[in-house]
């Protein structure tokens, strides 16, 4: 890892004590010519860590992006105030940004609606034409493209669940989204729902009075959908989920990694890289409506048998076989 990286990153998480949402990198780390070089710019929904930075910056090292100073980074997240993101937006464009990162589709409908020229990438969207993102997949009209989550996989964690538990009655979904209710994928997981006789009860997850209600709402298991803010309040979800002893099923093998039960969604590293990819193309001249929404091709599904064992929940052997990972 090179001192320029280490730079980046050391400032990043001195970002953390800083009232201000944004950030750019110190102007004498980069060559003299530093106003001539790329400038990309992140808009985050949710809170600020190390981590959630990492994959896009080990993407960009790899291309080659730090080995020079070759690059200017600057970033805004929006904490617990998503309402501030079209003024989030504001700022980088004034700043300068050559192509804006966004991690939500409330992200990146802030960001459309500051700039129509700036190219905007974004990380992840379970429906991108429902939500009026892209016009198309196959060729998006306007600025901007993306990653999708379109195969959201909601209706199979509910399948999941209720193979491993199949006495389940009612169901917590905990990080409903303020936008597209009627998701490809939330149809998907109602009419599985009523296919399997389970109710579901929809919390948003935006804070810890949602995941209270969420946990103490008398459900026989919940539920975690792919949202910015399930991300983001991970942990807090994990504890009070084994506080209330409810078997919950995570949008991914990373809150598995931290203690959750199972966790079955698209590889959120394998997209993030693939945004840089196309920031790559975007910078040496690809126009973005040559660049179709990627739709999500690798799923993980995890299992932790110790958060199992402490619930008395038995993993079945055909589960566990079919595990992309489990956890001893």
């Amino acid at each position: 890892m090179n001192l320029v990286r280490i730079l980046l990153i050391t400032s990043f998480v001195s970002l953390f004590s800083i009232p201000s949402a944004g950030f750019a990198a110190q102007e004498e780390s980069f060559p003299s010519s530093a106003a001539q070089l790329p400038r990309i710019g992140f808009l985050f929904t949710g809170a600020r860590t190390a981590a959630t930075l990492t994959p896009y910056l080990d993407r960009l090292e790899e291309l080659g992006y730090f080995n020079l100073g070759n690059v200017y980074l600057d970033w805004r997240f929006s904490e617990s105030d998503s309402s501030s993101i079209p003024m989030l937006a504001e700022e980088l464009v004034e700043w300068g940004a050559d192509v804006i990162i966004t991690n939500s589709t409330v992200a990146t409908l802030g960001a459309m609606e500051v700039t129509t020229t700036i190219p905007i990438v974004f990380a992840g969207s379970t429906d991108p034409v429902g939500s009026s993102l892209v016009g198309s997949l196959e060729q998006p009209n306007g600025n901007v493209t993306g990653m999708s989550f379109i195969g959201e996989p909601s209706d199979m964690r509910l399948r999941i669940l209720h193979e491993l538990l199949p006495d389940i009655s009612r169901v917590a979904v905990i990080g409903m989204p303020t936008f597209s209710q009627q998701s490809p994928s939330l149809i998907a997981l109602h009419e599985t729902a009523e296919e399997l006789g389970i109710e579901l009860q929809y919390f948003r997850g935006e804070n810890a009075d949602d995941l209270e209600q969420a946990m103490s709402a008398g459900a026989d298991a919940g539920l975690v959908l792919a949202q910015p803010q399930t991300a983001n309040l991970a942990s807090e979800i994990i504890r009070r989920a084994e506080e209330a002893q409810l078997p919950v099923i995570y949008q991914g093998r990373a809150q598995v990694a931290a203690g959750g039960l199972i966790g079955y969604g698209a590889n959120a590293d394998a997209q993030q890289r693939l945004v840089i990819d196309y920031v790559d193309a975007i910078l040496h001249g690809t126009p973005v409506s040559e660049l179709p929404v990627h739709e999500a091709e690798h799923f993980d599904f995890a299992v932790n048998l110790q958060t199992a064992a402490a619930l008395g929940i038995e993993i079945p052997t055909a589960m566990l076989e079919q595990a992309t990972e489990v956890l001893a």
